[in-house]
């Protein structure tokens, strides 16, 4: 019994190593001390960023490649020297990428933003589509792009009061530091062509 639930393990690990582990072969010895190289950085209170739970850790030969991203170079190098005080590495090969956690924070918030706007939009009653031909209907929608606080909009609206409610409502989300209007309206491009 005991037997079969130690060879039950040990299988079961074989295959959590070749389903996690990087492209190409990879002992098991070679994922376990990658494994062990992970756990220490994410013990490392040093090693900071917004994503160092996602850092990447790949042991070859005794040799650690370490990928993903840290809050600043600070931690990198924590990150390495972490890496390579682990019992059975011999090198650490450093592609740690530095994002200040201002930086990704100002994304995630632009984000965030974005998806505000988009909500806005679509619960506001004077940008719901109008009844009309199904190719005017087809044509009707607004993209939205934010960059550090700044909304761009984008797409084609029934008309021009349309248009201006759009900038209204987009300017009226907390956060929004300005609206670059870029509709175009269908009721002015029917009008010309």
């Amino acid at each position: 019994m005991r037997r079969a639930a130690v060879t039950a393990l040990a299988g079961a690990l074989l295959a959590l190593a070749a389903a996690t582990g990087p492209a190409g072969a990879q002992s098991f010895s070679e994922w376990s001390l990658a494994a062990r190289v992970k756990l220490a950085l994410l013990a490392d209170p040093r090693v900071t960023g917004a994503y160092v739970d996602h850092l990447a850790v790949e042991a070859r030969d005794r040799r650690v490649t370490l990928w993903g991203t840290v809050a600043s170079e600070d931690a990198r190098r924590a990150a390495a020297a972490t890496a390579g005080a682990v019992g059975g590495v011999d090198a650490v090969d450093d592609r740690l990428v530095v994002i200040p956690t201002e930086a990704l924070d100002l994304l995630r918030a632009d984000r965030t933003l974005a998806a505000d706007v988009r909500r806005a939009l679509r619960a506001d009653p004077r940008l719901r589509r109008p009844p009309g031909p199904a190719r005017i209907q087809e044509n009707l929608a607004i993209h939205v792009r934010v960059r550090e606080g700044v909304v761009w909009l984008d797409g084609r609206v029934p008309d021009l009061s349309a248009r201006l409610a759009a900038s209204e409502v987009a300017r009226g989300v907390p956060g929004v530091r300005a609206v670059v209007n870029d509709l175009r309206s269908v009721q002015l491009a029917l009008a010309r062509g």
